[in-house]
Parts: C-alpha cells; structure tokens; sequence
C-alpha cells in the first residue's frame, strides 16, 4: 500500500470516528429528546444561524418541490458536518422556546434532524385584582406556510467546440 492510500484511510477512519455519534440509525418510531436551553448546541462557542437580516433561526423546515413538508431531514454543511447551529433559545418575539430533539436508536439526540419539535410559553394577560391567575398555555410552532417556486428540470448546454476538419480529396 502507497504512502497516499495508507494517509487517506487513516483519514476515513478518523472521519467515521468523529462522525460515529452523530450518525442517525433506523430506530422505527420517532423519540424525543427535550430541550430548554443548556442542550446539544450549548457551550460550542460558534454563533448562531441566522437570516440575511439578522435574525437568529429557531427550526429549519424543508419542502419538496410539490410543495409537502419533508419530515424529517437530516442536514449537513458543505465539509459533510451536521447543522447545529441554529437558535432554538427564544422565537422572533422573545418568547422561550421549548424543543425536542429527534433520537437515534442509541437514544442520543440527532442534532440536524429537521424540523424539530417545538413549543412556546404564553403568558396570560394580567388578570383582574379579585380573579384568579390565568394559568399559561403551551402552544406549540407550526411549520411556516410557504409558497414553493415552480421548479424546471435542470438541462445541461454543449459547448461548442472548435475543431478544424481535415483537408478533402487527396
């Protein structure tokens, strides 16, 4: 074996080392992991996703070209490294989010299995002096209506070439 093939399994292997935890496994039906800060994405000193504008993402949410929601996705970076760094903290309001995490069968959470579970704390109105405390609700996020663009089938254009023909009659 070459030098190059002993380095590059050497690197396939470190690779499926580190990628080993965040490997999702068939674990028939769907668990759960909660998560209410502190979790997962805590403490990895990166920033968080955001919109052009600025705003942190909470849940990513991927559809197919008919418009369906795809449920659930496992999503990666361009180096093969799971999404997770998104802002489940809080939504657009300021309210706190809860979220679950989807499990492997190990019952480890799988971090860029999308969308994720989420719900978000609502407070009541104050209540009348006299009345009793409206107690608070947990409603839970539901996927954002969207429209999906018409997508067309990708065509690839040949490039002419130029080539010179050989002289005739000989």
């Amino acid at each position: 074996m070459s030098t190059a093939t002993d380095t590059a399994s050497i690197e396939a292997d470190r690779y499926l080392q580190a990628m080993a935890p965040h490997l999702a496994f068939d674990a028939g039906p769907v668990g759960y992991v909660h998560y209410t800060g502190g979790g997962p994405e805590a403490g990895s000193g990166r920033g968080c996703l955001a919109t052009a504008a600025g705003d942190r993402i909470t849940n990513l949410y991927a559809y197919d070209a008919e418009g369906r929601l795809l449920d659930p996705v496992l999503l990666y970076d361009q180096n093969g490294q799971p999404v997770d760094n998104l802002c489940p903290e809080f939504d657009e309001r300021g309210r706190r989010l809860s979220t679950e995490y989807r499990q492997d069968a190990n019952g480890a959470p799988v971090i860029n299995a999308f969308p994720r579970r989420q719900a978000v704390l609502v407070q009541p109105q104050p209540s009348p002096p006299g009345s009793p405390a409206q107690p608070s609700v947990t409603v839970p996020v539901r996927p954002p209506a969207v429209v999906v663009p018409r997508i067309t089938p990708t065509t690839t254009v040949a490039t002419p070439s130029t080539s010179i023909a050989p002289p005739s009659g000989g």
